[in-house]
């Protein structure tokens, strides 16, 4: 995120409520311990912006290892990935998987790619 629409970024993120989807509350609650500013508002489950690295990441959370990215869901962030845009799948029990290449870790987003 450049500079400028850091202000912006800020205000629109710091209102967002609690999810109650049990994996997503976890998700939720970890991103923030990492930091991370985290907002959800449709597709994908969760925007993170963390404030003092200016490091993005879209998420898509899964209860179980086993649930699968919908195909929609794939080809979406697989073609964001493409550009460079950090998408990644949570779940509970393995945390992060990246889609796609070349995308910082968001326990680690000061990481080389």
């Amino acid at each position: 995120v450049t500079p400028d629409l850091v202000p912006f970024v800020l205000d629109t993120m710091s209102c967002s409520r609690t999810p109650r989807n049990v994996a997503e509350k976890s998700f939720f609650f970890r991103a923030r311990e990492l930091g991370y500013l985290v907002t959800k508002r449709g597709w994908p489950d969760f925007f993170l912006f963390h404030p003092k690295t200016r490091h993005i990441a879209l998420v898509e959370v899964k209860a179980k290892r086993t649930h699968n990215l919908k195909q929609h869901q794939k080809a979406a962030m697989l073609s964001l990935a493409s550009f460079g845009v950090p998408c990644f799948k949570w779940t509970p029990a393995e945390g992060f998987t990246r889609i796609g290449l070349r995308s910082p870790h968001p326990e680690n987003p000061n990481e080389k790619v």
